[in-house]
């Protein structure tokens, strides 16, 4: 068994957060030596978006496809794909990768009938793999983690100019914004970054007032983080995402944080994922106003051990994640 193609979405999707999926597109290219093709998109209305052309390009071949969520469509729109011969993703020369998990216990007959055809399906979070395989998932389901991209690598005498004490990246933990606020009433001295969106541009502030830099690209949100020495993270469930059905697996960006040598402040809750990634290595789950102080007061003063974090993220780089899907496929 052998992938000979991963099928982008790169020509139509155009929102920021997928450039990370591209650029884990761009490494399993590289180092499985699998050519990229634009995924084709019609019918965009009829079959939200789902391609179709699949079933026609993958007949002699296997093919890798990333996906935001599962993709399980209503009953009627199935009925709609047969009767246009349309088999979409569910066939037997396609392999998914799902990336974020959120369904109930009760749509897994509908994630069943999706993905009934596929060879494997690739799930991100140990969490979600492990609450499918407990509720009896039919699928041929394998958990392959998320990764941070080899372009981000970094080693042990890495060193980044620290230029304010936290960034806030990303959405943020409602509780850990209140211990911060509570922090910078009595730590006058404390810098952090901000974003502010002007003109549909993520630009980022200072609390004392100086623009520090733009996060549009890829590029820009990792300077800003680099320029950071503490920053806070929380697990998708605790963060208050919307959809997020409670799932709280580890996402790219505690990875990203940790590649920009930042000291990270989390919450999280004690799963299979959160384990995986082995998060409590790095902070415990502040959930009192005391601990966040002291931990933030040390993030302050001492620096990361880069060679720690150096070793760490050597398991957790794209290029090791191709390692880990040529078994999985050879395998099967």
């Amino acid at each position: 068994m052998k992938i000979e193609i991963i099928f982008t979405k790169r020509k139509y999707e155009k929102q920021n957060f997928w450039d990370l999926v591209y650029e884990w597109e761009d490494v399993l290219s590289q180092c499985l030596n699998i050519k990229i093709k634009n995924e084709p998109k019609v019918f965009d209305k009829i079959l939200k978006g789902i391609p179709y052309l699949y079933y026609s390009q993958t007949k002699h071949h296997y093919s890798l496809c990333f996906q935001m969520g599962a993709e399980i469509v209503p009953s009627k729109i199935q009925w709609l794909q047969r009767v246009m011969g349309l088999r979409a993703k569910n066939t037997s020369r396609v392999i998914p990768c799902i990336i974020d998990f959120w369904q109930p216990e009760n749509e897994i007959p509908m994630f069943n009938k999706a993905y009934c055809n596929n060879p494997i399906v690739l799930i991100s979070s140990m969490e979600a793999y492990s609450f499918l395989k407990h509720h009896g998932c039919k699928a041929n389901i394998v958990h392959w983690a998320l990764s941070l991209p080899d372009k981000y690598a970094i080693t042990a005498n890495t060193n980044f100019k620290k230029h304010y004490d936290l960034a806030m990246m990303g959405r943020q933990n409602a509780l850990l914004e209140e211990f911060l606020k509570k922090y910078i009433e009595t730590h006058p001295d404390f810098t952090y970054a901000y974003k502010k969106i002007e003109n549909g541009h993520f630009n980022y502030y200072t609390n004392k007032g100086d623009y520090i830099g733009n996060a549009d690209t890829r590029e820009g949100y990792f300077n800003i983080m680099r320029g950071a020495r503490c920053g806070l993270y929380a697990t998708p469930g605790l963060d208050g995402k919307p959809g997020s059905n409670g799932y709280n697996q580890v996402t790219p960006r505690f990875l990203e944080l940790l590649s920009s040598g930042c000291h990270i402040l989390a919450r999280y809750p004690d799963n299979e994922d959160t384990r995986f990634f082995g998060i409590s290595r790095f902070s415990p789950s502040l959930d009192n106003y005391e601990d966040f102080e002291k931990a933030l007061d040390r993030g302050r003063k001492i620096p990361v051990d880069m060679n720690v974090y150096s070793e760490y993220l050597s398991l957790h780089y794209t290029s090791v994640r191709a390692k880990e899907l040529e078994q999985i496929i050879n395998k099967k």
